[in-house]
């Protein structure tokens, strides 16, 4: 089995040690998505995880068309799919707080969503898959920020 890492283009690397503004801070720079790729009894199989913070019913209905366009990309391209899924976790955070008698609650506002893909395609080259799947999230990215 070949495995390959795919990085965005002008990214870090995943766990690079980055200055913050030049403050001497550091923090550790994740990608988004991280994406591997390999090559598995003659498939392309590509693993993607993307995060971000926006209402879960609006994220999974863009999800929903970002993957259909995909697999709509890849049939063009005379790729066969053997499959594409994607989960979708969220976490919301509400705090509670109580004075006296009343009950306040407190909302995050957002959803912190975690999307994780997996995607078998044959008859395509593993980068093709993996650029692809990169030009996926760069499109909800473009969409999120509208």
């Amino acid at each position: 089995m070949e495995q390959m890492k795919m990085r965005p283009m002008a990214a870090t690397r995943t766990g690079e040690k980055t200055d913050i503004r030049g403050t001497g801070v550091k923090k550790t720079v994740r990608e988004n998505p991280e994406i591997s790729v390999m090559r598995q009894e003659g498939a392309a199989v590509v693993s993607a995880s993307y995060q971000v913070k926006m209402g879960r019913e609006v994220f999974a209905e863009m999800l929903r068309q970002g993957l259909g366009g995909l697999a709509e990309e890849c049939e063009t391209r005379g790729a066969v799919i053997g499959h594409i899924k994607a989960s979708l976790d969220s976490q919301r955070t509400e705090m509670f707080s109580v004075t006296e008698r009343d009950v306040y609650v407190k909302s995050s506002g957002e959803d912190e969503l975690c999307v994780r893909l997996a995607a078998i395609v044959f008859m395509m080259d593993p980068e093709l898959a993996a650029a692809l799947v990169r030009e996926m999230f760069a499109d909800l990215d473009r969409k999120i920020r509208k």
